[in-house]
């Protein structure tokens, strides 16, 4: 019997993606790829985001290397957190000197939503060695309570005889 596995269209996509690269590579000949493939750098997800759970705040780290932090805007509106910027190039290389192309530079947008409304008046963040922390609280009327349940007597039914 064979193990249940979770379908992930994107791997599908990728896969398709390097076989149509392959069999271009061997009827044109090795060209410059246009995509990193995911053997190589996992999901194309840029940039990659993890949200936790610290008491009553959710903290998004975002993997931003290369990145200046002026150049990255930060938005969120109920339980949707985006965030959008640039990495650009330090400097300008002509297509016949790459041997190897990865990064990439350019504009980016990437949100994410979150699992609770969040108060926005308290959202941080802090940017250190290529990592953005965006910490946000729990709205108030997302933490919930404990409700107290009350209880009445039922007046004593007397049997007729």
């Amino acid at each position: 019997m064979f193990p249940l596995t979770r379908w992930n269209p994107s791997r599908d996509l990728m896969s398709l993606h390097r076989d149509m690269d392959d069999l271009f590579s061997r009827i044109f000949g090795r060209s410059e790829r246009w995509f990193p493939m995911p053997s190589m750098i996992g999901d194309i997800n840029f940039p990659a985001i993890d949200v936790i759970k610290e008491g009553n705040d959710l903290v998004a780290h975002v993997e931003l290397s290369g990145v200046d932090p002026k150049d990255v805007e930060i938005n969120v509106t109920g339980n949707l957190l985006t965030v959008k910027g640039e990495r650009k190039s330090e400097k300008e290389y002509k297509k016949e000197d790459y041997f190897s192309r990865e990064i990439s530079y350019g504009s980016f947008e990437r949100s994410i939503t979150l699992p609770v409304d969040v108060n926005t008046d308290k959202v941080r963040a802090e940017y250190h060695k290529g990592l953005l922390e965006i910490r946000m609280p729990a709205a108030e009327a997302i933490k919930g309570r404990k409700i107290e349940i009350e209880t009445r007597e039922e007046p004593k039914k007397i049997k007729a005889a």
